[in-house]
């Protein structure tokens, strides 16, 4: 059973917005942002950390999971101290005519290069599993923690 959805006021450094049909539910445990987007009816438990991702509509992120540099999909969930974590590939700020480096998404070896993580529409990330530079497909439950891989 879903809980109700309700509106909560989420305070970042540089400003504040309402989020729109989201479920916090840890009594002010979350820890979300910079550079977070939620979609309606999402659900995010308490404990948790959301950083320079993308959680988009109906995913549940459970309790004390950890997504930073990804995109989590539709009606996905991440279990109970999961972490999903991407690569970020920034600029320099410390170079003054800096560009972003286009990497290839494999390497010469046919390996994929790190880059941010992407999990695909009801995939079921489960319990304390690492999924780290992965490109996950739709419709998949994960049994075990990877890396660097294109999961079809």
């Amino acid at each position: 059973m879903r809980p109700k959805f309700k509106s909560r006021i989420c305070t970042n450094e540089s400003e504040t917005r309402v989020l729109p049909s989201v479920w916090l539910s840890g009594r002010g445990e979350e820890f979300l942002g910079p550079n977070v987007s939620i979609g309606e009816r999402a659900v995010i438990r308490g404990g948790v950390r959301l950083r320079d991702c993308i959680v988009l509509r109906d995913a549940e992120i459970r309790a004390h999971a950890c997504c930073l540099n990804a995109v989590i999909g539709w009606n996905t969930i991440i279990g109970e101290w999961a972490r999903v974590e991407g690569t970020p590939n920034d600029p320099n700020p410390n170079k003054p005519f800096t560009k972003l480096d286009v990497l290839p998404v494999f390497n010469a070896k046919g390996q994929l290069n790190p880059s941010i993580t992407v999990i695909g529409s009801n995939v079921e990330v489960p319990p304390e599993v690492i999924v780290l530079n992965c490109i996950v497909l739709p419709h998949k439950e994960l049994s075990h923690s990877s890396k660097n891989q294109i999961i079809l």
